[in-house]
């Protein structure tokens, strides 16, 4: 029997967050910086954005235009997510973003450290 090791897989940090709407839809698309340099763009996958923000704020009570809801929803994005880490996987053409698992959080004292683990 052999057995596996794992090195952990790096992770990418999210440097610039911009929101459209692209064909009545909300899509969010970041510059991410990878762990050994360079960079690349990223879409936040509606799973994602969905456990980040209420639907409330994507379908506001009233008529706003889907400018303002997109502008609100950046506001909010940018101050949560510039400079957290994320992993990058790429799907056909494109490459998405995934946040890190809770799994991986760990707290020591006064410091919060974040351990990133590949799955086999």
């Amino acid at each position: 029997m052999v057995a596996m090791t794992c090195q952990p897989r790096p992770a990418a940090t999210i440097d610039r967050l911009s929101v459209r709407i692209n064909q009545r839809r909300l899509q969010v698309v970041a510059d991410v910086r990878l762990p050994r340099g360079g960079s690349l763009t990223a879409y936040l996958p509606d799973r994602e954005l969905a456990a980040l923000l209420p639907r409330s704020i994507l379908a506001p009570v009233g008529r706003s235009e889907p400018s303002e809801v997109a502008e609100t929803v950046a506001a909010i994005l940018r101050r949560t997510l510039l400079g957290r880490q994320v992993r990058v996987r790429q799907y056909a053409a494109q490459y998405y973003m995934a946040f890190l698992s809770w799994r991986g959080v760990k707290f020591e004292g006064k410091d919060l450290r974040i351990e990133v683990k590949k799955r086999l």
